[in-house]
């Protein structure tokens, strides 16, 4: 039981351990579960589904019940003997009761109720475009945040083995040092180096702290401690086609589904307002138990019931429909001229990025070349000053120079790994699978 137990304690920490170091798909499932934004925006759609239950209601017919109680200090008369002893009639009684039951049905309001109820659906649909748009941006927003991370641990890397070099020529230095071959001087500079490398590796150390702490706060989760490292020496360096992705991203942006939804509204709402251009019919019926009933001569409960059409037709409102159509149909116009414009910043964002990973693959083809190149002359450079051929000066400076080249490299890795995620979010298709195994949830 005890080894049981051992068992299953040990599989638990290995898997809150696995949880602490999360990756880029990590951090994008749990924001997508605990962003307030995204939270706040789920609250705005069901608030606009409540809409259209609300809109949908009014195509129904409307029950009410009611119930009265009145007195009436004088009712009419008639007196039918005049004289000393007249003989009067009233016409109704003082205390009077009804109970009633009635139904409303709109018959026809000139599309109104339908063109309402449309919009809503549209509204709605816009609303769940809406949460889309701000899913992707917080996506890239964090993605852009995570390959920061990367740069700066890869960058660290970099320097720590920079630095260990560094110590490395330090104490050949000191050897040399020991046989009289080299001078106390000859360390300030190699000392100086190695204190300056310490120190930029405590500078990305403090901002690495930074980029995890804006990460927490998109995904609303204090839970992990780091982040796994991205295999960049795995990564398939290619560019797509740049007329196929153009088509891609013109048909999959969510920005420009939701201006159509919102178009779709308006012009439901501008038919919703033509309404009043027709007449409002609607069709009633109600049944009632009263004392009296209709008849006010006989003090006693009766039922009867009554069925009707109501007819209403505004003629003149001093142009106040036809202004607010109007202010519609700028609206449409407005929408139309920025879909067009959204069409163009789609394309260039597109273009960009495409021109980008292109630059990116080349300068890290380009620096692979030079960081061999570098390397293969500081080992060259590091054999001579062991035979004394060449100065420390020629030595750290060899060392600066793999150094700033292997920089230079990472860098331009994790540019391409930013401009693919660009490219991704140009087109509509960041964590595309991501979100599609969401939905079938």
């Amino acid at each position: 039981m005890k080894s049981i137990l051992l068992i299953l304690f040990f599989c638990f920490a290995v898997k809150i351990e696995a949880q602490e170091n999360l990756s880029l798909n990590d951090l994008w499932e749990i924001m997508k579960e605990k962003n307030y934004s995204l939270r706040q925006q789920q609250k705005l759609i069901e608030i606009a589904s409540a809409e259209v239950s609300i809109q949908s209601s009014t195509q129904y017919p409307v029950l009410n019940i009611g119930a009265s109680v009145n007195y009436q200090s004088e009712i009419a008369s008639l007196e039918l003997i005049p004289g000393s002893s007249p003989i009067n009639i009233e016409a109704g009684v003082k205390d009077q009761y009804d109970l009633s039951l009635s139904i409303i049905q709109p018959v026809f309001t000139g599309f109104r109720i339908s063109s309402l109820i449309n919009a809503a659906r549209h509204q709605l649909q816009s609303k769940e475009i809406e949460k889309n748009v701000i899913e992707n941006n917080l996506l890239l927003t964090i993605g852009n945040l995570y390959y920061q991370s990367q740069l700066n641990i890869l960058q660290r890397k970099v320097l720590l083995e920079s630095k260990r070099r560094t110590e490395n020529q330090l104490t050949l230095i000191c050897n040399l040092m020991e046989a009289d071959q080299k001078t106390a001087y000859d360390t300030l500079e190699v000392s100086s180096r190695k204190l300056h490398l310490h120190s930029q590796i405590i500078k990305l150390k403090d901002g690495y702290d930074i980029l995890l702490s804006k990460i927490r706060f998109l995904i609303n989760a204090d839970n992990f401690q780091d982040l796994k490292p991205v295999e960049i020496n795995s990564v398939t360096l290619t560019v797509p086609d740049l007329s196929n992705i153009k088509h891609i991203a013109l048909n999959n942006r969510s920005e420009l589904n939701f201006i159509d939804k919102q178009r779709k509204t308006i012009e439901y709402n501008k038919v919703a307002l033509k309404s009043s251009y027709y007449p409002q019919i609607y069709a009633n019926a109600s049944y009632h138990y009263a004392k009296p009933g209709v008849n006010f001569f006989r003090n006693e409960w009766m039922d009867y019931y009554s069925v009707g059409v109501s007819f209403q037709w505004e003629l003149w409102k001093w142009g106040y429909d036809k202004s607010k159509i109007r202010q519609s149909e700028l609206t449409i116009e407005k929408i139309d001229l920025q879909k067009e414009q959204l069409k163009n910043d789609i394309l260039q964002q597109v273009e960009e990025s495409y021109k980008n990973l292109e630059m990116a693959i080349t300068q890290i083809n380009l620096n692979k070349s030079l960081v061999a190149l570098e390397k293969e002359r500081y080992r060259i450079v590091k054999e001579k000053y062991e035979q004394g051929l060449s100065t420390s000066l020629d030595l750290n400076d060899a060392e600066h120079s793999l150094t700033a080249i292997e920089l230079e490299l990472q860098k331009e890795y994790i540019s391409w790994f930013q401009n693919q995620l660009l490219l991704d979010y140009a087109t509509g298709m960041i964590a595309k699978d991501i979100q599609e195994v969401s939905n079938e949830k």
